[in-house]
């Protein structure tokens, strides 16, 4: 059977674009290497602008719900910023892309677990062009590939597909404290700045037990553990009271990076969509998912002659809120901490970032203040910088 799409990768990322271009009548096969439900290092939080993208609810898991923000600052509590509406969902990535993609299955997608794509070639034959997938011993044909994989998948790479990254990386584990669960957490998740170049240290509150964890650019997991190791004592815990301590990549896309090349496009984590300023990926993975099956289905029905639309259209709207993200990054981390901690601790700027995280309002809201400061602001913190942003976080971090 030649399938119209073939999806590799089975997270946020690639069942949205599975379900939607189901949705769109398309035939879909979906195969994953891993077997569902599997754990997915993550811290697990789900902005609502994420949840609103979906049709449906995530309630089934979604393991708590908070109103309020503690900010920090190397580890010395300044702000907590609460809000009458919910602001972030907590869940565990092992249930959440276990439901997505049983999702993807109701909507008409056939999912292969268990097999890792090996091979993938283009055929020609006469008028008609396909794709072949080879994954374990089984031969796959299709109109379409999508690269779902993820920040270390290799279907890119089999396609041909330079990814130039910026790469983070995170550490995180799970807490479950004595005497139960900690009544400050319960309606409140934790932000750690100015301690780690290029990163935070979080505290997020699950059903039962709490995900701590620190990230950042320039570090190694040596470094990281260390910084995970002060967070924790802290709060009075030890590293040692942490389970499930595992670390995991953060790719972000360097403008230059191609998100299609002639069957082929990049949804999600293996586009290198990681938000700069949040490091959350699961929103980027959700919407690019959606604009991938809108352009999917436009070429296969010959509505356009290639999938360069989506780069177009991902450009105008994805990659533009990451360039914004860019420079609050660097605003964040290059800046005086006064002036950087504003950003967060400012009474005016806490309703924007609470429209932000619901969906409602978007990064560029943030330029607020003298008409002159962020034209100036855009000229010196533009992406192009952000190379030297990398370096100067690895001088700092010696």
């Amino acid at each position: 059977m030649q399938y119209d799409v073939i999806i590799v990768g089975g997270g946020p990322a690639g069942s949205t674009t599975g379900r939607e271009c189901a949705a769109r009548g398309l035939s879909v096969l979906l195969i994953d290497k891993a077997l569902f439900p599997r754990d997915k290092p993550c811290g697990g939080a789900v902005s609502i602008r994420a949840a609103v993208l979906l049709p449906f609810d995530l309630g089934p898991v979604i393991e708590r719900t908070t109103h309020a923000i503690r900010f920090s600052t190397c580890r010395k509590p300044r702000l907590t910023q609460s809000a009458q509406d919910p602001l972030i969902h907590f869940t565990q990535r092992r249930y959440l892309d276990h439901f997505l993609l049983e999702q993807a299955k109701k909507s008409g997608v056939t999912v292969r677990e268990g097999i890792k794509i090996e091979q993938l070639d283009l055929k020609s034959s006469g008028q008609k062009t396909h794709v072949i997938v080879r994954a374990g011993h089984e031969t796959f044909r299709g109109k379409t590939v999508v690269a779902a994989d993820g920040a270390t998948g290799v279907t890119a790479r089999l396609a041909g597909i330079p990814t130039p990254r910026w790469r983070g990386v995170a550490l995180e584990g799970n807490l479950k404290p004595k005497g139960g669960f900690p009544q400050q957490w319960e309606d409140c998740f934790g932000l750690d700045t100015g301690d780690i170049p290029g990163g935070y240290g979080w505290i997020f509150p699950k059903k039962d037990h709490l995900n701590i964890g620190v990230g950042g650019l320039s570090l190694g997991m040596g470094r990281l553990k260390n910084k995970l190791d002060i967070l924790m004592r802290a709060e009075g815990w030890r590293l040692a009271d942490l389970v499930d301590l595992k670390g995991f990549s953060l790719p972000i896309r360097q403008p230059c990076s191609p998100l299609a090349n002639g069957r082929v496009l990049l949804v999600g984590d293996a586009a290198g969509l990681v938000d700069p300023y949040s490091g959350e990926g699961i929103y980027n993975a959700i919407r690019s998912g959606q604009i991938a099956a809108k352009h999917l289905s436009n070429f296969i029905s010959g509505e356009e002659v290639n999938l360069a639309g989506y780069q177009r259209e991902m450009a105008e709207t994805v990659l533009a809120e990451m360039d914004m993200s860019l420079q609050l990054f660097m605003l964040i981390h290059l800046l005086p901490l006064k002036i950087a901690e504003r950003l967060h601790h400012d009474e005016a700027r806490w309703p924007l970032i609470c429209k932000i995280l619901r969906g409602e309002g978007e990064y560029s809201d943030l330029k607020q203040g003298p008409p002159f400061v962020w034209p100036v602001l855009d000229f010196l913190l533009r992406p192009a910088a952000f190379p030297f942003v990398s370096k100067m976080l690895r001088v700092l971090n010696r």
